[in-house]
């Protein structure tokens, strides 16, 4: 199996978007496949089935289809993804927050960044 291009998979990502947007316009509620750029990410990983389904819980997070983060450290080599998932994630939370919430929320992606926790 090759590893797509990163031009390959952004486009990818691309097509995905509009085809979920489609979705959104015409009311269905089909659910989205991981995202290639988590997808693609593990591929070059050549990560285990393990990560594989942590990356998954990942993009269901980061695609706002669950806000139930991980209870388990994320593993250094997904770390990339747990931050673009925990990004998300924080954006919805600051939205519903109270004030000084929302001043310690980017401190929680700050140190989930240096520790993974």
């Amino acid at each position: 199996v090759m590893t797509p291009s990163l031009a390959e998979l952004a486009s990818q990502l691309v097509d995905q978007w509009e085809a979920r947007a489609v979705d959104v316009i015409d009311g269905s509620s089909s659910p989205m496949p991981t995202p290639v750029v988590f997808s693609g990410y593990c591929d070059w990983l050549g990560a285990s089935n393990s990560d594989r389904l942590h990356a998954a819980r990942l993009a269901q997070i980061w695609l706002g289809e669950s806000d139930d983060w991980p209870s388990s450290r994320t593993p250094k080599r997904l770390r990339p993804l747990s931050i673009l998932a925990l990004s998300a994630l924080i954006d919805r939370q600051r939205k519903k927050a109270g004030s000084a919430s929302r001043i310690v929320l980017p401190f929680r992606l700050l140190w989930h960044s240096l520790s993974g926790s």
